[in-house]
């Protein structure tokens, strides 16, 4: 965990704490890799539904015992208002170049960002996207 899906960044102009983001979630439950939020459902009622599970999607790709998410093959499922067929495609996250840390860091050689902080602004997050300020 970084200090960016934690702590929350000063807001650059009323020099008060922003809340911290709530992250969405890729991962394996009930013989489907799924995209979820725990703030977004597909209903009021799925709320209550999925108080007790934990498999609630957006998105879900189809049945597979594929280990490895960058392996599954086949049209996922969306949710649009109604259940629509989609075509997914996810890649590492790594960065290959500065410009995959939004030129806020430099890219390693281990496929990680060094972002960049002077006295005013810490660049956060994977590829450097969040800026955190120092109070003013």
């Amino acid at each position: 965990m970084t200090p960016f899906d934690s702590e929350a960044p000063l807001h650059p102009i009323y020099n008060v704490t922003m809340d911290p983001v709530v992250p969405a979630e890729i991962k394996y439950c009930d013989g489907h890799w799924i995209f979820t939020h725990e703030n977004i459902r597909k209903s009021i009622d799925a709320f209550e539904e999925d108080y007790e599970s934990d498999c609630h999607w957006l998105l879900r790709s189809p049945e597979t015992d594929v280990f490895d998410v960058l392996e599954v093959e086949g049209k996922w499922q969306v949710w649009v208002g109604e259940i629509k067929d989609t075509e997914v495609s996810i890649v590492c996250n790594r960065c290959e170049d500065d410009a995959d840390c939004n030129l806020n860091g430099e890219c390693l050689p281990d496929g990680t960002c060094d972002c960049y902080a002077d006295d005013k602004v810490t660049h956060v997050g994977t590829h450097c996207e969040g800026k955190h300020f120092s109070s003013l």
